[in-house]
Formats: structure tokens, sequence, C-alpha cells
């Protein structure tokens, strides 16, 4: 099942809200949440990055998420989710982040997608009345980073 073939059956994961849908990502790929925090513009960004913001020391690339994950933008972003990539932090503009659960990755579903797009969610599963889509974070940030910047409002 894509890059969610992972070590172990069962994986923690942190759940999150874009747009009014639910989605998950692998717990150990997160470094931090924060309040949305005023950003500045850079010049000449690119994809769906909407500015920086300092961090200890360093400034935090922010990138919306919503084109990425197939979803319509319903609303500003209430939470920025800081994800290690390689030595670097990366931002993803979120709702917000609701929880850590529990996925079994042998009772995903398959995502419907198109033949031949890089798969950012890379299952689905059933919590209660609702789905979550479970996302692979390292191609999340890829997709962000490769949209046009006409893709994001």
């Amino acid at each position: 099942m894509s890059d969610l073939a992972m070590e172990a059956a069962v994986t923690e994961m942190l759940l999150f809200r874009e747009s009014g849908e639910l989605f998950a990502l692998d717990l150990r790929a997160a470094d931090e949440v924060l309040e949305m925090p005023p950003l500045s513009i850079v010049p000449d960004m690119a994809g769906a990055m909407m500015g920086v913001f300092p961090l200890r020391g360093t400034y935090v690339p922010v990138f919306a998420t919503y084109a990425a994950l197939g979803v319509c933008q319903a609303g500003p972003p209430g939470v920025v989710l800081i994800l290690r990539r390689g030595d670097r932090r990366v931002g993803l503009a979120l709702d917000d982040v609701e929880d850590v659960i529990t996925v079994d990755a042998s009772q995903l579903h398959r995502p419907p997608s198109p033949d031949g797009a890089e798969r950012v969610v890379v299952g689905v599963e059933r919590r209660g009345g609702e789905l979550v889509g479970i996302v692979d974070a390292a191609t999340l940030v890829e997709a962000c980073a490769a949209l046009p910047s006409g893709d994001i409002g």
C-alpha cells in the first residue's frame, strides 16, 4: 500500500482537520503544533507557500495544504503543524490538530486516485461516522511545494 507499508501494522498517528475533513499522519513526523503565527511574505514564494515565521532563531516556511489534500479551502487556518524535513523544519497550515490515534494499516482501504498521480492520501479509515484520510507526511510536503502559486488563494 504505497509508502504506508509501515514497519509495524499498528502506528500512532496525529489526527488533524483541514477544510472540515479529517486526515492523519505518522506521529513520528510531527515536531510540534502552534497557533497560527503572523507570516511574513518573501519574494518569489513557490508552490503553496504562505510565508515564513521565526521559530527559535530560524525562519520556518508555512505551506497551505488544502489543494494538495484535494479539498476546498474552508477558512483561515488555525494552527501550524511543524514537521522535520531532513535538518529543516516545515510548517503545514491546518484548521486544527485533534488527537493522537492508533491506526492498523491492515484495516485501511485504498483511496480513490487518478492513475499516475503522486499519492498524498495513502489509505482511508472509518472512525465513527467520518472517514479519515491517512497521509504520507513527506509526500504532502513535496506536493505542497510543487503546486503552482496560482493553485492557492
